[in-house]
């Protein structure tokens, strides 16, 4: 899970070769389908399919208010309640929309000593809250149609990528019908 089954394929690929190299063709070539097999179920599985700690995204749906993005924070799972990023008033403000956007989602890290550690386990309250933002989650990710996008962060060192967040701002503010392709 953690590797997304690249470990399995890579250790797949590996026995595969090995097998060609000793002239073994028959059994390189049904470790070749199921590598192939391995491969599809990778392709197939949705972005929100991945380890909870490494599950952090940003949530983009057009606000009430016009010219305005609710974004919602996900980390480790958990929904943040919504910022709203109001683009009319953005305009008039010293920083970027981009700026306020890497702000919201990188704010500066707490330390924590060990005792903070231990007491940050959570709970059955704790975890029953994990499970119903977990769930409101996986709702909206497969609901059909889907209102808003969502954005995953990329693994380091690539981090946020703020300008699809910002691209995906754009196609929600459109007027509908003018959608083009990015």
């Amino acid at each position: 899970m953690r590797s997304g089954g690249s470990s399995l394929a890579d250790a797949l690929a590996q026995q595969r070769e090995s097998a060609s190299e000793q002239l073994d063709f028959e059994h390189a070539s049904a470790l070749h389908r199921r590598l192939e097999k391995v491969q599809e179920l990778r392709r197939a599985l949705p972005e929100l399919v991945r380890p909870i700690d490494q599950l952090h995204a940003v949530i983009l749906m057009r606000a009430a208010e016009e010219n305005t993005i609710a974004l919602f924070t996900v980390r480790a799972g958990k929904i943040a309640d919504p910022f709203l990023l109001e683009f009319s008033e953005s305009a008039s403000q010293p920083r970027s929309a981009e700026q306020i956007v890497r702000e919201l989602l990188e704010p500066a890290a707490p330390q924590l000593d060990e005792a903070d550690a231990k007491r940050a386990a959570p709970g059955p309250s704790e975890v029953q809250a994990w499970e119903d933002h977990l769930t409101l989650l996986a709702r909206w990710f497969y609901a059909s149609p889907r209102e808003g996008e969502i954005i995953f962060q990329e693994p380091p060192p690539t981090g946020w990528p703020y300008r699809r967040v910002l691209r995906a701002c754009r196609r929600l503010l459109a007027p509908p019908g003018s959608e083009k392709i990015d």
